[in-house]
């Protein structure tokens, strides 16, 4: 018999020490591993939009969509927010090959096992994604 995963990712939009910064926190080695199966999903390409309200293990802390999605090969990644007063919109674009990178970069933080935090995005992004793990 499996063992059921358990724990949250926790997503919140925030403004952080380098600006506007989606945050996807987690205390837990399994929550950290359903966000690197859903990288992955992307990467592999056997799936092109991921809407992390669907997720069962994913809490958005305030009104808002976050979608991660494939975008072409040579194409620079992208993260595009809208927010307002009542709701934020978030999309999050990267290539399948940079999907795999994003997937190694949590891959570094569970081999770490120590509390730890990446950052995604780009410098030319209206927002930046930072995941935490046990901060």
């Amino acid at each position: 018999m499996g063992s059921k995963r358990e724990g949250q990712l926790s997503v919140d939009l925030y403004d952080g020490a380098y600006g506007p910064t989606l945050r996807i926190a987690t205390r837990s080695e399994d929550a950290l591993l359903l966000l690197r199966d859903l990288f992955k999903m992307l990467a592999d390409q056997t799936k092109d939009v991921i809407d992390l309200h669907d997720e069962e293990r994913v809490v958005l802390q305030r009104r808002m969509s976050v979608f991660l999605r494939i975008s072409p090969e040579g194409e620079e990644n992208k993260i595009n927010a809208t927010v307002d007063e009542v709701e934020a919109r978030i999309s999050w674009w990267e290539p399948p090959s940079e999907w795999r990178d994003c997937q190694d970069m949590i891959e570094v933080l569970l081999r770490g096992g120590n509390p730890g935090h990446q950052y995604f995005g780009s410098d030319y992004d209206p927002i930046i994604v930072e995941v935490s793990y046990r901060e």
